[in-house]
């Protein structure tokens, strides 16, 4: 349902993991050094099963919802492999500004990784902090005896 749901949001996904492989690709054309890089392979690979992963939702969208309802263990395994790959990515990229590579740094799409990769780095700080501070306020609000005030107030609903 991704597809029908999201569709330009689906594509802008595409898009840039295919902005990743195929400026990957193009480093190994140009450059030799760059791509002995080792979040080169990292990137490369991690890119390539979250393309696989989006691809299969776009084009089964009904199978994929059910494997994922189903499976939350699959949920946590893509959650850790995007948080990976933004962080390779983002090493990578700083890896390759502190070679001051001409051949790979001139890139419109290494600039675009970078400020691309430094944004969801600091989007997934800020969820993190986010829901650390959640479950504190969580934990002192059911500490403080406020579940049976909770109680109450659903039985009163009823």
């Amino acid at each position: 349902m991704l597809i029908q749901k999201h569709p330009v949001m689906t594509i802008v996904n595409i898009t840039i993991l295919a902005i990743i492989l195929t400026y990957i690709q193009a480093m190994k054309v140009k450059c030799g050094y760059c791509t002995n890089i080792p979040e080169t392979g990292y990137v490369t690979f991690l890119t390539s099963v979250i393309l696989i992963e989006v691809l299969a939702v776009v084009f089964f969208p009904t199978q994929m919802r059910s494997l994922f309802m189903n499976n939350m263990w699959l949920i946590l395994v893509l959650i850790v492999i995007n948080v990976a790959n933004i962080v390779f990515l983002y090493q990578f990229i700083q890896k390759m500004k502190a070679v001051q590579c001409e051949q790979c740094t001139s890139e419109w799409r290494r600039t675009f990784l970078y400020y691309y990769s430094s944004f969801v780095l600091i989007l997934y700080a800020i969820n993190i902090v986010l829901s650390i501070l959640a479950v504190v306020i969580l934990c002192t609000y059911i500490k403080g005896g406020s579940v049976s005030s909770l109680r109450s107030l659903a039985k009163r609903r009823k």
